[in-house]
C-alpha cells in the first residue's frame, strides 16, 4: 500500500490547492476581451497592464505547431504599433499568427522560419483565411539571423513576435508533448538545425545568440518603431526561469528602449498538480508582451 504524503505547508485540499497555483489571479468581473477598446487602453496605459486572452479555436493545422499565440492578441499589438499598409516583421513565425493579423488588419508582413514544414503550414493557414491580400505577405524558409542581414536598415515598422523557449518544447517530460502524443500530434518539431535556438543546450548561450537575433532587430526598424515579443517565464528541473525579464535586459543590451509591459492572462489554460502537496509549483497560465522602443 502506498504511504499518504502529507500536507505540512497548508491546510488546502487538492480541489482548494489548484486554483491557487495559477501564476495570474483574477479578481471581481471582467468583462471579455471583445467588449474593451484595446487601442485606448493601451494609448492610455502606463508601465505595465492586463489583457484577457481568449484563445481561438485550435483546427487541425493550428495544431500541428506545438507553440502558437492567438491572433485576436496579435491583431491588438498590430493595430496599436502600426497604420495600414505598413510592414510588420516575425523572425520567428512558427504557425503564421502574425501573418495572418497582419492579413486581417491590412499591413504588410514577411516571416521566417528554419524548417519548410511549419513555413508550408503558416502560408496554408492564411490562404483558409483570405485568398489575396492587397500587401504583400512573405514567408520564407530561412535562418532569421541570416536572412535579417540581407534587410536594408531601417526597413520594418514594426517587429512583432514570439521566439523559442530555449529548449523547452524538446523536454521529455514537457507536459505539452505528451499531450501531443495523446493526440496523435507529432513531438519532434524539426531537425537538429544548427541555427534552431531550442536546441541550444546552455541557457546562458541561447541568451547570446537571442541577443545576437535582437542586434539585427535593432539595425532593420526604422527609428522610433517599436518591437513586441510575447514570451511565457518557464521552469526547467526545479530552477524557474523570468524569461521575461531576461528578454527585457537583452533587449536593452542591443540599445532598445524598454516601453512596459502587457500581461496576457490565459485563463482557460488547464492546470496540474503540480508540487502538492508538499510544494508549491505553480501552473504557468500567463504571457508577457515585453514592448521595446528603438530611440
Amino acid at each position: 500500500m502506498a504511504t499518504k504524503i502529507k500536507n505540512r505547508l497548508n491546510n488546502l485540499s487538492g480541489r482548494e490547492w489548484l486554483p491557487l497555483t495559477r501564476s495570474a489571479y483574477v479578481d471581481g468581473v471582467t468583462r471579455p476581451s471583445e467588449e474593451l477598446d484595446w487601442d485606448n487602453v493601451l494609448r492610455e496605459s502606463q508601465g505595465s497592464i492586463v489583457v484577457m486572452s481568449k484563445a481561438t479555436p485550435r483546427d487541425h493545422l493550428k495544431k500541428q505547431h506545438p507553440a502558437t499565440f492567438a491572433e485576436e492578441d496579435a491583431r491588438r499589438l498590430v493595430r496599436m504599433f502600426t497604420q495600414e499598409g505598413q510592414h510588420v516583421l516575425d523572425p520567428f513565425i512558427g504557425s503564421g499568427s502574425a501573418a495572418i493579423a497582419c492579413v486581417l488588419e491590412k499591413r504588410a508582413c514577411t516571416g521566417f522560419d528554419i524548417y519548410e514544414q511549419w513555413v508550408q503550414l503558416a502560408n496554408e493557414r492564411i490562404r483558409k483565411v483570405i485568398d489575396y491580400s492587397p500587401y504583400p505577405i512573405r514567408i520564407e524558409a530561412k535562418d532569421a539571423l541570416t536572412a535579417m542581414k540581407q534587410m536594408d536598415a531601417e526597413s520594418q515598422d514594426f517587429i512583432l513576435t514570439s521566439p523559442p523557449y530555449w529548449g523547452i518544447l524538446q523536454k521529455t517530460d514537457h507536459k505539452a508533448k505528451s499531450e501531443r502524443s495523446k493526440d496523435g500530434l507529432a513531438t519532434d518539431y524539426g531537425d537538429n538545425d544548427a541555427y534552431d535556438l531550442g536546441r541550444i543546450n546552455s541557457y546562458d548561450r541561447f541568451l547570446d545568440v537571442l541577443t545576437e537575433h535582437f542586434r539585427e532587430w535593432i539595425r532593420v526598424l526604422k527609428h522610433r518603431a517599436y518591437t513586441a515579443v510575447i514570451v511565457s517565464d518557464f521552469r526547467h528541473q526545479s530552477r524557474y526561469y523570468p524569461f521575461h525579464a531576461h528578454v527585457g535586459e537583452c533587449l536593452e543590451k542591443v540599445g532598445m528602449t524598454l516601453q512596459g509591459m502587457v500581461v496576457i492572462v490565459q485563463d482557460s489554460k488547464r492546470l496540474y498538480p503540480y508540487g502538492y502537496p508538499t510544494t508549491y509549483v505553480p501552473n504557468i497560465c500567463n504571457q508577457f508582451v515585453v514592448i521595446a522602443r528603438k530611440l
